[in-house]
């Protein structure tokens, strides 16, 4: 089975402002440098000027002095506006600064000029620091969810994604998507086999055999404690419920434990609600996942 994502050990962070946060900057390899400096015959005086000022700004950044190395790096992309690792130095200050959506736009215009691995790796780490301040930056859900593909897309297999996959599972579970999020952490931890066992009882559901329904109001009734993963229970139709007459009531063991998602805000994006099933003949449903608070089964 071929998956999307490439699964890493978890990384560390850290969290002090004046510590980089992000221990993957790196400078460029020399070979990138040479063929810049034969392709454009660096005689030219501003291009001298320009690296000099830009190794300066490099080594104050390294000394943590953010704001003077961006001052620095400015002035030498003023001389060189054509040198992508100037423009790629810039991107990684304006992170240390925590200035992540500048930060992206020097990035983007560094890979534009040349396209490295390196470039493109400090890119998706970029993105990864924006997305877990997306709530900071009121970045919506769906953009969040764009920009965590691409940074997926773009970073190279030598790298460590499992912390991608656990934000990109948090976006998911947001949206109402519980079963996609737990498959993203699953890939996060290398848990290929629990994968092809909710992939394989979802089949027959992507091909339109079987019919999802997520359980909601449990916290009124017993909680989880009386469901378990392959467990049958009682489906019963409702039509003089006062508060919805397209109810469905769940029952084990002759008692209630909750009711079929009947509202946009208990239903999950892979569940049909309970009245898309109100005229089914149906007589109960199998428990396929308990996935954090969401009890999901499969009708019959």
């Amino acid at each position: 089975m071929t998956y999307k994502w490439q699964i890493g050990d978890p990384a560390d962070w850290g969290d002090g402002f004046t510590t980089p946060d992000l221990p993957y900057m790196e400078y460029l390899d020399d070979s990138d440098y040479d063929d810049y400096y034969d392709s454009n015959n660096y005689a030219d005086s501003k291009m001298e000027e320009a690296e000099k000022i830009s190794y300066k700004a490099w080594n104050l950044r390294n000394e943590n002095k953010y704001e003077e190395a961006l001052v620095l790096t400015n002035q030498a992309i003023k001389l060189d506006p054509h040198h992508f690792n100037h423009l790629n130095r810039k991107g990684i200050i304006l992170e240390d600064l925590r200035r992540y959506k500048e930060s992206l736009n020097f990035y983007n215009k560094a890979l534009s000029l040349k396209r490295t691995k390196t470039i493109l790796n400090n890119k998706a780490y970029c993105i990864l620091s924006l997305i877990k301040k997306r709530y900071t930056y009121e970045i919506s859900n769906n953009d969040a969810l764009n920009l965590i593909n691409e940074a997926l897309s773009i970073l190279s297999s030598d790298k460590d994604n499992s912390e991608f996959l656990i934000e990109k599972g948090h976006i998911l579970r947001d949206i109402g998507s519980p079963i996609k999020a737990h498959i993203c952490y699953l890939l996060s931890k290398k848990k290929f086999n629990e994968i092809n066992k909710i992939e394989k009882e979802l089949n027959d559901v992507k091909l339109g055999y079987e019919t999802l329904i997520n359980i909601t109001g449990i916290q009124h009734y017993h909680g989880l404690a009386p469901f378990k993963e392959g467990e049958c229970v009682k489906l019963i139709k409702e039509p003089d419920n006062e508060c919805d007459k397209n109810a469905i009531r769940v029952e084990i063991d002759n008692q209630t434990v909750g009711y079929v998602a009947n509202s946009p805000y208990t239903l999950i994006k892979e569940a049909k609600s309970a009245s898309d099933i109100k005229h089914m003949n149906i007589k109960g449903a199998k428990v396929l996942f308990i996935i954090d608070n969401y009890v999901i089964a499969k009708v019959f």
